[in-house]
């Protein structure tokens, strides 16, 4: 039997891929792409990238690649793991394999995605 934690760390780290993409099918087919201008504009608001990672308290940020902090907080979505449980976590060492695994995931859309578009068309 294979490990449910395992295999729900592995689904969780397959949502999105090494530029922080999300790789579900069709995710984005209803992402309205920003134009240039727009990109332009979004960027040109008041930023301190150095003054945000403080006020985080991050060293680093992180986000889907190709895009800047405010693109990523405002005009794309996301997916994010808010919660992931399972198996024994009392005092101790446990040797037996959980029996299973839960994650709360949420997803951040924009305008034009929907919540009822069915899981299957993704």
């Amino acid at each position: 039997m294979a490990n449910p934690i395992t295999i729900l760390a592995q689904m969780i780290a397959s949502c999105h891929d090494k530029n922080n993409h999300i790789t579900i099918p069709g995710f984005y087919d209803d992402v309205v792409k920003a134009s240039k201008k727009e990109r332009d504009l979004i960027n040109k608001a008041p930023y301190s990238e150095t003054a945000y990672k403080k006020d985080l308290g991050v060293k680093e940020l992180w986000g889907e690649k190709g895009y800047t902090t405010y693109e990523r907080t405002g005009i794309r979505p996301t997916i994010e793991v808010n919660g992931i449980w399972g198996g024994y976590t009392g005092e101790g060492a446990k040797t037996v394999l959980p029996s299973k695994a839960t994650a709360k995931i949420s997803a951040r859309l924009v305008p034009n995605q929907s919540s009822k578009k069915s899981p299957r068309n993704y």
